[in-house]
């Protein structure tokens, strides 16, 4: 199938590639170079939410739980994800932010309500002289203690989640310190161009800034090439308490 796509819109082309094993035939003019492309359509599930469970010398269960990133869908994939491990009658729960870039404010409340009791307070946003505070939705549902991995490359939502837990259920962090992202951006479109600016500064329930400086885990611990230090130190943390 050949397309032509000169002076098509981004949202024109994504609904051009409709037909799920087709194949396109593109060309491609790049400062005066022309290349010919030929491009297979094909649909692919990306899984955001990944769980296992491990199990200590009392047969106590910890679950183990990672959250790539906040996408429109995670809410609802983390929930059954957590669900499965709780039929598993875990004892204690790792959380895994590590390399999760942020995403959607409004599936980290949901994920973070999961954990807090109704009302209580998810973080605060602050826009010039005014500040809004974000709230736990529903009555928790983990009671079991938790660890939070973290690395230098866990930003954004990711850091808001465990900053909230850190605060309200006192979950014990461990890696290395997050990225230090505490700003929230806009984006605006017009018909020719787009731009992002800085909208919003959020701070913890207690009111802390991480922007810039990210978040100090409890255990420091990095990784090795060869193995995966961090998960190890939760689990062996979890075990001893």
């Amino acid at each position: 199938m050949i397309l032509i796509t000169l002076g098509k819109t981004l949202e024109e082309l994504k609904n051009m590639f409709m037909d799920t094993g087709s194949i396109y035939n593109l060309e491609v003019e790049r400062n005066g170079d022309i290349y010919n492309l030929n491009l297979k359509y094909i649909q692919s599930k990306f899984e955001n939410v990944t769980i296992d469970k491990f199990y200590d010398n009392n047969n106590k269960t910890i679950g183990y739980i990672k959250l790539k990133g906040f996408t429109f869908n995670s809410y609802k994939e983390f929930k059954e994800k957590l669900e499965i491990l709780k039929k598993e009658n875990i004892n204690s729960l790792i959380i895994d932010l590590r390399d999760n870039g942020g995403g959607e404010s409004k599936n980290l409340i949901k994920i973070a309500s999961l954990f807090l009791d109704k009302d209580s307070v998810i973080f605060k946003d602050k826009y010039k002289s005014k500040e809004k505070i974000y709230y736990s939705k529903d009555n928790k549902t983990i009671y079991e203690p938790v660890v939070i991995l973290v690395n230098n490359n866990t930003a954004s939502c990711a850091e808001i989640l465990t900053t909230t837990l850190k605060e309200n259920i006192n979950a014990k962090i461990i890696g290395t310190r997050t990225y230090g992202k505490g700003v929230g951006q806009t984006v605006y479109k017009s018909q020719n161009y787009s731009f992002k600016f800085t909208s919003s500064c959020w701070t913890t329930p207690s009111g802390k800034s991480i922007d810039k400086n990210g978040i100090e885990p409890d255990i420091f611990i990095d990784n090795s090439k060869d193995s995966d230090l961090q998960l190890q130190k939760a689990r062996e943390y979890l075990i001893s308490i």
